[in-house]
């Protein structure tokens, strides 16, 4: 990491790239940082190499278990890409009822594709509609469950909204957004409707010297 700077979630660099986790260490709650070339380092003893901060959530606590992450560390990587979007595929189908099996194929590469989403200029969003106990919330905690740092909300407030996906490039999932549609939430609408693209910042004003800081 010498002379770099990374972002401690998610990043990606040619030839290598990084993973963030809320993980224990030395009996406290610590934000790990991993790379592909199996290295883990805890992100305090880092800090001058990651922007922005790293945010410590503890609802991302346990997304990678540690008898899973040891064994990446020691060089278990047998998984394939095809193994994992056949699981998904598998437990998608367990749990739901698609009007077309293609749509189980679209959610599973969306939700891998999450993992991966820096390196896209656009990323596309999906819009989940049904009738009232269809299952659109199940989805959605499904969804929250198996994409990057999935969080399952309703009707955060655009502070929350840009801060969090600053420090976790998390996949979010939104439910109940009928509400969107009131002038109440203009401000949180302009923010989703520039979201799904790279370039997109929220600036801010913040701290006692009152610099400005951009929220990407």
């Amino acid at each position: 990491l010498e002379g770099r700077t990374i972002h401690p979630a998610l990043h990606f660099a040619e030839g290598w790239a990084s993973v963030g986790v809320v993980d224990r260490t030395d009996g406290e709650t610590a934000w790990i940082v991993v790379t592909s070339a199996g290295n883990r380092y805890v992100a305090r003893e880092i800090s001058q190499a990651l922007f922005p901060k790293p945010l410590d959530y503890p609802e991302l606590m346990g997304r990678w278990p540690q008898e899973d992450l040891q064994a990446f560390l020691h060089g278990n990587r047998d998984a394939s890409f095809a193994e994992m979007a056949a699981l998904l595929v598998s437990k998608a189908r367990t749990l739901f009822e698609l009007k077309r099996p293609q749509e189980i194929a679209l959610l599973t590469a969306w939700a891998i594709a999450t993992y991966f989403h820096p390196v896209f200029h656009t990323f596309s969003r999906l819009e989940i509609t049904g009738e009232r106990g269809s299952g659109k919330s199940k989805l959605q905690a499904l969804l929250a469950q198996t994409c990057f740092n999935g969080l399952f909300m309703v009707n955060p407030t655009p502070a929350v909204l840009f801060r969090l996906a600053a420090a976790l490039r998390h996949a979010l999932c939104l439910d109940e957004i009928e509400s969107l549609a009131s002038e109440d939430h203009k401000e949180l609408v302009a923010i989703l409707n520039s979201g799904y693209k790279q370039g997109g910042t929220v600036a801010r004003v913040e701290g006692e010297e009152r610099q400005v800081v951009y929220y990407p």
